[in-house]
């Protein structure tokens, strides 16, 4: 876990819902011991372990976090009058469980359709070999429709629209951002595309680093 807003309503989810939550065992004994979740709702997942409900099939994976000092938050917030930012070190140091890991979750779906969901972005906490490792691991089959490959420190990424995702078309059509060292089994298709509406090679984004660039 990170921050309290990501999890305060699960309690309020599980409890008129009835569904049961998923998450490494420090949650579910939180949940349990806070909220009053029944045992029975509550399914214990660690590192790279996989766990199986009626239609899902649900992994779990560490993902680092920018680091949270809430000390400092609350410094800050009292000698700067911030109400809100009080409000949240408040609730998150009272109402979060803090010392549970970060954790992020490869969920495949009824009809084979695949999620993968981390806790925050790619940030420098996490290496290229670990996110190469999760990519490997957790595979998702995907068409991509490249627009441009560019480079940020020394990093490699490609922007592109998702054509396909698992053999299933997106539900909306955008451009989006992938680092190219967590695209794993890369192949390429004669398939024609075309170029996303919104895509503009000259945005300053890419702060003048791009390799290529499709035309329209």
């Amino acid at each position: 876990m990170a921050h309290d807003e990501r999890y305060l309503d699960i309690r309020i989810v599980a409890r008129r819902s009835g569904a049961t939550v998923v998450g490494h065992k420090t949650l579910c004994h939180y949940l349990k011991w806070r909220s009053h979740i029944d045992a029975a709702k509550l399914v214990a997942v660690g590192q790279f372990e996989t766990r199986e409900l009626p239609g899902f099939k649900i992994s779990a994976f560490k993902w680092k976090h920018r680091d949270i000092n809430l000390y400092k938050a609350l410094t800050k917030a009292v000698f700067r009058g911030n109400a809100t930012q009080l409000s949240w070190a408040w609730s998150s140091a009272t109402n979060a469980p803090f010392y549970s890991p970060y954790m992020g979750y490869h969920v495949e779906l009824p009809g084979g359709l695949t999620v993968l969901n981390y806790n925050e972005g790619f940030n420098t906490k996490m290496t290229d070999r670990e996110i190469a490792e999760i990519g490997g691991r957790y595979r998702t089959d995907v068409l991509l429709a490249p627009h441009a490959i560019w480079t940020r420190h020394g990093d490699m990424f490609v922007d592109a629209v998702t054509v396909r995702l698992n053999g299933n078309p997106p539900r909306e059509t955008k451009l989006g951002t992938f680092k190219l060292i967590g695209l794993s089994n890369l192949g390429r298709t004669d398939e024609p595309f075309e170029v996303f509406h919104e895509f503009n090679p000259l945005d300053d984004k890419y702060g003048g680093e791009v390799v290529f660039a499709v035309e329209r």
